[in-house]
């Protein structure tokens, strides 16, 4: 199965041969090849770094998804290129494949130790050389699997030479750029029946290629719609993008709470591995807000094992908003055991708010809480599931509690609970 992002556009490889010989065998065989693909030649080490890193003439060359390279280049030798690019944090993930002419256990041994994803040497007859390219794309373009986050990562500079003009290079055509793009860029229906106006997606575009922060986030919020799916990809893009600031991928995870629907779970979901905890928190309110399925279990995740007390006290913020009542053993062991008072009370709440009998066992604990706040955050949430049984627990923690705010809370809840 290919990957989704890229459904319906060729996939780009980056041959690295400087053989002409070689070269055209390889275009033979991909050809024969039913993956939609696009080859892009670097005939030395020195042009594939500049392609790769999108140095000058390169800055709108995609990023590819599988590199072919051959050891034995002029210039940069490639078994110091495939170091470069093993080295490089934008381009560790792209999958090496080493083909060349090579039998040395010297040189698969280094090939390896400077991590290569595999080692194939070159056939020798045609016949051959078709099978071993077939067997290679097959695995590499049709099953293996990358990471969301790096095959979004290119997503925008690959959009910019669509919309810039830019393509005076045979290589690189603007309309070729559109295949960065994923399906709901190149699905014009899907465009079509979006609440966006054609013509914001390539203003959206040409903002993220400028350093304006205020202006990405002004672009980014006028694309939050609720339903606006073509958008989705775009804001999702910029979510997982590290290299944007705090504040711009804040800004993208509310945005897709805002526009909801359940494609926006894939992007929330990578951007709760964020380093910045604050960008790990907006991503679990949109979860909550915008509910796309599995976001229960992610936010209970985030409840159990994020590092941040903050996104932990969004995330029993967010399930309960949600009334799940499957989240009742996530929020009352978060509610009896967090470190972390204001995520005890927080917990405490959220368990008022799904109700029954369940949550009110739950509470029973955080009732009698060393921190007067979780009491008082107990006592509230069973004055909102109410009942008999609740006003037997509240008159029971009122009888031994000291904390004149916490017996007034008791006292109200009391009331609640009885009404």
């Amino acid at each position: 199965m290919t990957q989704p992002l890229e459904a319906g556009a060729p996939v780009l490889v980056l041959l690295i041969e400087d053989n002409r010989a070689d070269v055209r065998l390889i275009q033979y065989a991909m050809r024969a090849s039913p993956i939609r693909k696009r080859l892009q030649v670097a005939r030395d080490g020195d042009e594939a770094l500049a392609l790769l890193r999108r140095r000058p003439p390169f800055e709108n060359a995609r990023r590819p998804r599988l590199i072919l390279l051959d050891l034995n280049l002029p210039a940069m030798d490639g078994r110091d290129l495939l170091a470069e690019i093993k080295q490089d944090p934008e381009l560790k993930a792209i999958p090496v494949v080493v083909l060349t002419t090579s039998k040395s256990e010297e040189d698969i041994r280094r090939s390896y130790e400077a991590h290569a994803n595999a080692y194939v040497p070159k056939p020798r007859t045609l016949e051959e050389f078709v099978k071993t390219i077939k067997l290679i794309e097959r695995f590499w373009l049709a099953t293996a699997r990358l990471p969301l986050a790096w095959l979004l990562c290119g997503m925008l500079a690959g959009a910019r030479t669509l919309h810039a003009g830019v393509g005076a290079d045979d290589d690189y055509p603007p309309g070729d750029a559109a295949s960065s793009v994923p399906a709901a860029f190149d699905a014009a229906g899907e465009l079509r029946d979006s609440l966006a106006p054609l013509s914001t997606i390539p203003t959206f575009l040409r903002v993220f290629h400028g350093s304006d922060a205020a202006r990405k986030r002004r672009a980014i919020q006028g694309l939050a719609r609720s339903g606006n799916v073509a958008a989705i990809p775009y804001v999702g893009a910029v979510l997982l993008r590290l290299d944007e600031d705090q504040a711009t991928r804040i800004a993208a995870a509310q945005a897709l709470g805002t526009i909801g629907e359940s494609r926006i779970g894939v992007y929330l979901s990578e951007a709760l591995r964020d380093p910045d905890p604050e960008v790990r928190r907006a991503a679990v309110g949109a979860l909550g807000q915008a509910a796309p399925l599995g976001a229960e279990t992610l936010l209970e995740g985030r409840l159990r094992l994020d590092p941040s007390w903050w996104v932990r006290y969004e995330a029993a913020l967010a399930l309960g908003r949600m009334r799940q009542p499957f989240a009742v053993g996530a929020l009352a062991r978060a509610a009896r055991d967090d470190a972390k008072a204001q995520v005890r009370l927080q917990a405490a709440l959220a368990l008022g708010e799904l109700g029954g009998e369940r949550a009110a066992s739950a509470l029973i604990a955080p009732l009698f809480d060393v921190d007067p706040g979780v009491r008082i955050g107990a006592s509230v949430g069973l004055g909102e599931i109410g009942g008999p049984r609740v006003i037997g627990l509240l008159r029971g923690a009122l009888d031994g509690e000291e904390d004149d705010r916490v017996r007034k809370m008791l006292i109200i809840s009391l009331r609640r609970a009885g009404r």
